[in-house]
C-alpha cells in the first residue's frame, strides 16, 4: 500500500483524534493519548515517542499498511460493541522502532487505533 494518507485532526494535545482513509477503509487515531505521553511498557520501563525522531505520520502510516496486510490475508479485527472482550494488539517496525498498538472495528466498519507506544 504506497498511497500518500491525509490526516484531518480534532481535538489538540493529549486529546488529539486524527481521522484518514485508506482503500476505502476509515480510520481514527487517538494520536494525544499515543504519541504526545510517556507510556509504560509492560517490562516496566517508560518510553516517549516525542524522544525519537519519528512522527505521527510515519507511525499511523505503517499501522494502517499493517491492518490492510492483517485484513487481506483474512484477518478480522473484535468488533466493539454487546460481545467485546478485548482490542487486538499487533507489533510492527518503524525504522527499527517496535511499535505496539491496539485497534477494533467500530459498529460503524470504521477502524479504532486507541493507542501506540514504543516496545522499548
Amino acid at each position: 500500500m504506497a498511497e500518500q494518507l491525509a490526516f484531518l485532526p480534532e481535538g489538540t494535545g493529549g486529546t488529539l483524534i486524527r481521522f484518514t482513509e485508506a482503500s476505502g477503509i476509515q480510520f481514527q487515531f487517538k494520536t494525544g493519548h499515543s504519541f504526545y505521553r510517556p507510556h509504560r511498557t509492560p517490562d516496566g520501563s517508560n518510553t516517549d515517542l516525542r524522544n525519537t525522531e519519528l512522527t505521527p505520520d510515519e507511525i499511523e502510516a505503517k499501522i494502517v499498511t499493517d491492518i490492510h496486510l492483517f485484513l487481506d490475508s483474512g484477518g478480522s479485527l473484535p468488533i466493539l460493541g454487546q460481545d467485546f472482550r478485548q482490542p487486538m494488539q499487533r507489533e510492527i517496525l518503524v525504522e527499527g522502532h517496535r511499535i505496539a498498538y491496539r485497534a477494533v472495528e467500530l459498529p460503524n466498519g470504521s477502524i479504532s487505533v486507541g493507542t501506540y507506544f514504543a516496545m522499548s
